[in-house]
């Protein structure tokens, strides 16, 4: 199945079935991108470091308030990098 025909089906599913999709693929991110279920000792240092900082600076951190916020932040920072990994439009 190319990612065309993935992308497309998942389209073509309704919004719960989306989000349901969404927390299985979060379930397992680990298993299906990693390789393995462990957290290597650079992850743990970097989630320990991230750990650290959110409790040291919590004014560095934006808090959403709801899913919806949430979904509007990602969007947003989506778009930001598509913008800057898409090439220039001819004039």
């Amino acid at each position: 199945m190319s990612i065309e025909q993935v992308e497309s089906a998942i389209r073509d599913l309704s919004p719960e079935e989306r989000r349901r999709l969404l927390l299985w693929l979060d379930e397992h991110r680990y298993e299906l991108f990693a390789g393995s279920d462990e957290v290597t000792e650079a992850h743990r240092a970097e989630l320990l470091r991230r750990h650290r900082e959110y409790f040291d600076h919590p004014d560095r951190f934006i808090r959403v308030a709801n899913e919806e916020q949430s979904d509007r932040f990602f969007e947003d920072i989506r778009r930001e990098v598509h913008a800057r990994l898409s090439p220039p439009r001819p004039s």
